[in-house]
């Protein structure tokens, strides 16, 4: 029973990323803002962790698959900041800049910690 009910959250898990990445990349050819990309991204790492956590991938796959998101979030930010200036304007420019930082701050964090996790095969 409860690992029937842990596949269900990891397969709930995988559909909400899905969904976020479908809505943003519709609202992304409505309106042309680069800023639903950025949420886009956010569903990729939600997709992600359902993938990787789920079959166990606890190891450099799984933090340089995160690290891939996060470089593409900062990439979107920094056009968006200096290329659209339109959309900096915005209300959610600046809650998304806060968000990037913090998802980078949780990758900073974990990241040197990787190592103390036995059970995350890790070679160099």
């Amino acid at each position: 029973m409860k690992k029937m009910k842990k596949e269900t959250t990891w397969k709930l898990c995988i559909a909400s990323g899905i969904l976020l990445v479908f809505f943003s990349l519709i609202n992304f050819l409505d309106s042309g803002s680069p800023l639903d990309l950025f949420i886009s991204s956010y569903g990729v790492s939600v997709i992600l962790l359902g993938i990787l956590v789920n079959r166990g991938y606890y190891n450099q796959t799984f933090y340089m698959a995160f690290l891939g998101v996060i470089v593409f979030q900062g990439l979107i930010l920094a056009y968006a900041f200096v290329f659209t200036p339109v959309y900096v304007a915005k209300a959610i420019f600046y809650p998304d800049v806060v968000l990037f930082l913090f998802y980078m701050l949780i990758f900073v964090y974990y990241y040197p910690k990787r190592r103390e996790n036995l059970g995350m095969p890790w070679k160099e």
